[in-house]
Order: C-alpha cells, then sequence, then structure tokens
C-alpha cells in the first residue's frame, strides 16, 4: 500500500473525490478526531433566508423589470465603460430570465459572473497570445448553456472558497473591488459592530449577552438589521412596546426598526433582499471581527453545517477564543488575561 498523502489526519472532506477514492481515508478521519467532518470559518454557508422567503427568492427577482439599467450598470462595474448604445439585452430578455434561474442566482450575479469570466478569460488570451485586444462583451454571450455553466462555476468556486456567492466573493475571486450597495454596508456595519460587541463579551463575561449589546451598541445598529434580528425583539422591542420608556434620540431609533419591521411585512419582495443581503456580508463580517481578536477564518473549525443563527456563530467564537486563551494562561504562556494592551483593555471595559 502506498504511503498516505501528505494532508493524512489534516484535511478530509467527505465530498471530495480525492478523500473518497483514497485507501487511508478512514484510518485519516480516525486520526483527526474531534476535527473530522469540520471545516474552516472561511467555508461556512450561511442561510438566514427564511425557509418560505427562500424558495420562491429567484422566482421573483425585484431587478428583473429593471433589466436593461441593471445590464447598463453590471457592465460599468465589471469593464469601467459603458456598453456601446446599440447593445440591449432586452432582445434576449427571456433567454437570460431563464438562464439566471436555472443557474440558481440572481439576475445581478448571473450577469456580473459572465462578464467577469469574459473579462478574465480575454485577459489572458491577450497575455498569452499575440492576440491584439480583448473581444467586448455582447448581451448575446448571457444566452446558451455555456452562460449557465459559467455561472454555476462561479458560484460553486466562491461557495467552496468563501462560503457564499455574492458580490464581496466574486470581487476577491476576481482581485477586482466591485462596490456594495447601501443596503449591504449598512448590514456588514451593524454585524461587524455587533459581531464585535458579543465575542470581546463572552470572552471575559458569562450568560447572555444581548442586553449588554444593545445598552451599549443599539443608536450604532441598523433598523433594517434591527428588524430582523430575533433577539433584538425578545430582548428590547416585545418590552419597550408596553412601557414606552427611554431617551428622546431611543424613542426615535425603535420607531425607525418598528416602521422597518411594518415595511418588512407589507413586502415579501423587501424581506428577502434585507435577509439575502445580511447573508451575503457574513463571510466579510467573520472574517472582519476575527480580525479584531488578531484571527483569521482558517485558525477555527465549525461543524460543516449551514448558519441560521448569526448571533449564535458569535457566541461560540467568543467562547473558543476564551478557551484558548484559559488553555494559554494555565500553560503559563502571554494570553489575554495577562497581558494589558489598549485592545484588551477596551475589551474588559465590556
Amino acid at each position: 500500500m502506498k504511503a498516505p498523502l501528505p494532508c493524512f489526519g489534516l484535511e478530509h472532506d467527505p465530498l471530495d473525490a480525492m478523500c473518497r477514492t483514497c485507501p487511508h481515508e478512514v484510518e485519516c478521519v480516525k486520526f483527526m478526531g474531534v476535527r473530522a467532518s469540520k471545516i474552516p470559518l472561511s467555508q461556512l454557508r450561511f442561510e438566514l433566508v427564511p425557509e418560505p422567503l427562500r424558495e420562491k427568492f429567484d422566482e421573483d427577482d425585484p431587478e428583473i423589470p429593471k433589466l436593461r439599467m441593471l445590464y447598463f450598470d453590471c457592465y460599468f462595474t465589471v469593464f469601467n465603460r459603458k456598453p456601446p448604445a446599440q447593445d440591449s439585452p432586452d432582445y434576449y430578455r427571456d433567454e437570460i430570465i431563464k438562464n439566471a434561474r436555472q443557474a440558481k442566482c440572481s439576475i445581478r450575479m448571473f450577469i456580473l459572473s459572465n462578464m467577469i469570466a469574459h473579462a478574465i478569460s480575454e485577459e489572458t488570451l491577450v497575455k498569452e497570445t499575440e492576440k491584439a485586444r480583448s473581444k467586448p462583451f455582447y448581451p448575446k454571450l448571457l444566452k446558451g448553456n455555456r452562460a449557465i455553466t459559467r455561472a454555476v462555476q462561479y458560484a460553486k468556486v466562491c461557495h467552496d472558497r468563501y462560503g457564499t456567492f455574492s458580490l464581496a466573493s466574486l470581487s476577491t475571486f476576481s482581485g477586482e473591488n466591485y462596490e456594495q450597495n447601501d443596503t449591504d454596508q449598512a448590514m456588514l456595519r451593524s454585524e461587524i459592530t455587533a459581531g464585535q460587541f458579543v465575542v470581546a463579551r463572552k470572552i471575559h463575561r458569562c450568560g447572555p449577552p444581548f442586553e449588554a449589546l444593545y445598552a451599549e451598541e443599539e443608536l450604532a445598529l441598523d433598523p433594517y438589521w434591527l428588524a430582523i434580528e430575533a433577539s433584538y425583539r425578545v430582548t428590547v422591542l416585545d418590552p419597550y412596546r408596553d412601557s414606552k420608556t427611554g431617551t428622546e434620540m431611543i424613542k426615535n431609533h425603535r420607531f425607525n426598526v418598528i416602521r422597518a419591521i411594518g415595511q418588512l411585512k407589507r413586502s415579501q419582495t423587501m424581506q428577502k433582499l434585507v435577509f439575502k443581503s445580511r447573508q451575503k456580508i457574513m463571510p466579510q463580517a467573520v472574517e472582519r471581527v476575527l480580525s479584531y481578536f488578531g484571527l483569521h477564518p482558517d485558525d477555527l473549525l465549525h461543524e460543516a453545517v449551514p448558519i441560521t443563527d448569526p448571533m449564535a456563530l458569535w457566541i461560540q467564537i467568543g467562547r473558543t477564543i476564551q478557551h484558548y486563551h484559559c488553555w494559554r494562561f494555565i500553560e503559563g504562556e502571554e494570553s489575554c488575561f495577562l497581558r494589558r494592551t489598549i485592545k484588551e483593555v477596551h475589551i474588559n471595559s465590556l
């Protein structure tokens, strides 16, 4: 029998063809112990859209009515110029919508993935051959099976590498910087604020962190983020509806949250977009929060199951970091319980 591969006892993916055909698979899994069937946080998948909304999300994409404007916006994002005036996706409207649904992604992500694939392919051809310049992208490239294949392949690569198929993961994969929309930016800021607080709280305190979180950071959290966060409703909003106490600033902020909840109840499409926005930014939020504590998503492992509750994940991360530093403290090594830097003074103050 051949000697085990260098990955023996270090990495195992039951869905990977190499692992399934490896003669040492059983021994490898045994040797990994509790690390078996776990993945780094960088590969986590997030499913925050409620099941009833998730089923029909792609069927009624709110950007379908603005297909022409969306195509021009994506074209400028990828190629940094406007498309020719005669280029119109309207001629292939039905085929583009059908292909996007077959690829199981939104119209925007379908168009962007095909444009990025074209840009990368043409750039490679120009560099490696004697070709003078790259071919322009035409709307007709969004029709046919090849367009579906491109989108599916990019979705798979982004899911495998970054845990999600989103504008952020496409940006990272292609090496370009595509700006997030306002909703995504607001969600990301709120998620990082909540994540940093909860993780820091769990490192140095026991018990649920929610009362302290909203007492300290409520005004810094976006109303739409609060509107879909279950812990906020239970901890703050439900008691507030009866008492109506608080400063004018707090009352105004909670009024905006209640109004946001009403808007989401009236518009299923808006509900989907807000949940989807939070789901998209989660991988980036995890990376930013861990970076704040001097860690990287690849430093921690998690069960290979989709994350449906971000706050539970932040609590788990906080406990993990706490246990790690307790172990360092017991071993007499430098830990956050001994060394007091500016960051740790801030954490302790929480």
